[in-house]
């Protein structure tokens, strides 16, 4: 049998069986229509009015190992790259991934930024590579994706596993790579 999509369904009516047509009789025989007066009026329910105040306060137990609350991930303003691109600020490590895979170079991003901030690096700067903008160029391991590395750094700097590591990142000046890097504020030990 060859079902029939619905708005065929609706549109197209179709005779009934013998068999359908004697079940559907059997069935309606046996119901019948229910007495109004036995059914229950339906009440509308009251509003219900806020319990009163307890003077009585209950305490809630609380960790003292409570971690702060971290600040909202931010980006890196037109002001900071024009003072990382002059050398106002210093960038105080790099890391390069060209040539990199990326289960390699998300790792290399993790340990690097973790190792980084640790020796108390502020800016660090992350080389990705624009990728390849040649029609029919990839990778056997990209599968056939351009600039992978480009598109998946950002998400990884986002990750919330990250979060007490990575303060802010933006594109990098021009001088220092453009749209093929990244500038990265770590967060304070």
């Amino acid at each position: 049998m060859e079902l029939a999509s619905l708005a065929e369904r609706d549109q197209v009516s179709r005779q009934l069986s013998a068999e359908e047509i004697e079940l559907w009789r059997a069935v309606t025989a046996t119901v019948r229509p229910r007495d109004p007066r036995k059914l229950a009026a339906v009440r509308p329910q009251p509003e219900q009015k806020p319990a009163p105040k307890s003077e009585h306060r209950i305490l809630v137990e609380t960790s003292t190992k409570a971690k702060p609350m971290l600040r909202p991930l931010g980006s890196i303003d037109r002001r900071q790259q024009k003072e990382l691109s002059k050398g106002r600020l210093q960038i105080d490590a790099r890391i390069d991934l060209h040539g990199r895979r990326v289960a390699d170079a998300h790792q290399a991003i993790n340990e690097f930024l973790r190792r980084a901030q640790g020796e108390g690096a502020r800016v660090v700067l992350i080389v990705t590579g624009k990728g390849s903008v040649r029609a029919g160029v990839g990778s056997a391991y990209s599968d056939g994706e351009v600039g992978i590395l480009r598109r998946q750094a950002p998400q990884w700097l986002a990750d919330p596993r990250l979060r007490h590591v990575v303060a802010a990142f933006g594109e990098a000046a021009p001088a220092h790579g453009g749209a093929g890097a990244l500038y990265v504020r770590l967060r304070r030990r």
